[in-house]
C-alpha cells in the first residue's frame, strides 16, 4: 500500500472507531427502549396488538444485529496511537532482529562497565 494511503487511513482510525462507538450506544439504547415499549405492550391490561409486538420484536433483531457488529467494530479497531505503536514496534523488533551488530552492544556495554570499575578499584587501593 501507498505511504500516503497508509497515512489517511492512519489519520481516519479514531474516526470510524468514534462511529462504531455512537452506532453501539445508539443501538443499545434502542435495544433497551424496544424491551422497554415490548414489555409494556404485552403486559398490557388492554390486551395485545400483535402488529405492534412484531413490529417491536423486528425493531429488538435489528438493534442487536446493529448493536454486536458496532460493538466488535469498536473493540476491534484500534486507535491511532496503537496502529503507531504496533508498526513502529514491529518495525524495531524486524530491525533488532535482522542486525547482528545489535548483539555485540550488551557484551560491550558489559566490559566497559567492568574496566571502568576496575579502575575504579585500582585507584581507590593506590
Amino acid at each position: 500500500m501507498e505511504t500516503t494511503t497508509q497515512l489517511y487511513w492512519l489519520t481516519r482510525l479514531d474516526g470510524i472507531s468514534a462511529a462504531f462507538m455512537v452506532l453501539c450506544i445508539g443501538s443499545f439504547i434502542g435495544l433497551l427502549l424496544s424491551f422497554i415499549f415490548y414489555t409494556a405492550e404485552v403486559t398490557s391490561s388492554y390486551g395485545v396488538n400483535k402488529e405492534l409486538a412484531n413490529n417491536l420484536k423486528k425493531w429488538v433483531n435489528k438493534c442487536s444485529i446493529i448493536f454486536t457488529i458496532s460493538l466488535l467494530g469498536a473493540l476491534f479497531i484500534p486507535s491511532k496511537n496503537d496502529v503507531i505503536f504496533i508498526i513502529a514496534g514491529g518495525k524495531t523488533i524486524d530491525f533488532v532482529k535482522s542486525d547482528t551488530s545489535l548483539n555485540k552492544i550488551p557484551s560491550q556495554t558489559t566490559k566497559l562497565i567492568t574496566d571502568y570499575l576496575q579502575e575504579q578499584i585500582d585507584k581507590n587501593q593506590k
